[in-house]
């Protein structure tokens, strides 16, 4: 029931919302041919040029530090070549989304560059242990990481007063912030990220990862749909939320690596070491993000 419920007022509270923009054409059309892996990539190039600033975008994030290929790319033509169809179209997705994130509001530009960071925190950090793992994705592990913060961001954006309040009264603890979102609104900021991503028709599987990233009895990811790709992003979140919070959550973690098929003690090392080299990420005076949208 609360899960019901919690989406129920996410959508008529987005409902609401006057400035979120609908599904650029351009994605839309893109998504659904792309859904097709045996589509041409000239089909695909067709498309994706009637958006130039939407194609420079999935270039620059395929070149960026935070996405780490080996090869750089300077065209669509290539990075198809490169990427393949189901990588090319997870960084379209982010190319398209990651315009929300960029700060509107002058007054609170150093908090849209804080959820920046977060992001992009968790989307290297998903990707290089991904990797490390030898997991089977292909660009989904970055980007549910790179989106993991679109819900705090449209509440930013939306009713920016409000839910700054509310980030400051939690005093940089993740549970009293989730609970007062909950005691104000009736849902929390995944609630609103899931049913704004199914607006985009965003894959299912990206929107069910998004929203169970926090560990919360309602949202467990066992009931995933794919549940390793939801303990891969958790994983991320909490090793997030450990830094900045200077406490351990273990208990989570271990359940995170068992649906990963292994254990923490087996991935303490490695995950202690991803950690640490993608924590410069959160202190980068100058944090390029720009660069990417």
């Amino acid at each position: 029931m609360e899960t019901y419920n919690n989406l129920k007022k996410a959508e008529e509270m987005i409902r609401r919302f006057k400035g979120l923009p609908s599904v650029p054409v351009v994605l839309s059309e893109a998504l659904r041919i792309t859904a097709d892996p045996s589509v041409s990539y000239d089909k695909v190039i067709k498309i994706i040029s009637q958006d130039p600033n939407l194609s420079g975008r999935l270039l620059r994030i395929a070149n960026s530090p935070y996405y780490g290929l080996k090869h750089r790319v300077t065209n669509l033509q290539l990075a198809l070549v490169i990427l393949g169809i189901r990588e090319f179209r997870c960084i379209l997705i982010g190319s398209a989304v990651l315009d929300l994130m960029k700060f509107k509001n002058l007054q609170y530009q150093e908090l849209y560059k804080k959820l920046w960071r977060e992001s992009l925190f968790m989307a290297s950090f998903c990707r290089e242990l991904s990797q490390s793992l030898k997991l089977p994705y292909e660009g989904e592990d970055f980007l549910v990481g790179l989106l993991a913060n679109i819900g705090a961001s449209i509440l930013l954006s939306e009713i920016s007063q409000k839910y700054f309040e509310i980030i400051n009264q939690s005093l940089n603890n993740h549970k009293k912030q989730l609970e007062l979102e909950q005691q104000q609104f009736g849902f929390i900021q995944t609630d609103i990220a899931n049913i704004f991503l199914k607006d985009w028709d965003i894959p299912p599987v990206l929107c069910d990862t998004i929203w169970r990233q926090y560990d919360i009895d309602y949202l467990p990811i066992d009931s995933a749909i794919d549940p390793k790709l939801s303990a891969l992003l958790r994983l991320a979140r909490y090793s997030l939320i450990e830094i900045q919070e200077s406490v351990t959550y273990q208990e989570t973690l271990q359940k995170s690596f068992t649906i990963l098929d292994t254990t923490f003690e087996n991935c303490k090392g490695l995950w202690e070491e991803i950690k640490k080299s993608k924590q410069t990420i959160l202190t980068q005076s100058k944090i390029d993000l720009e660069s990417l949208s």
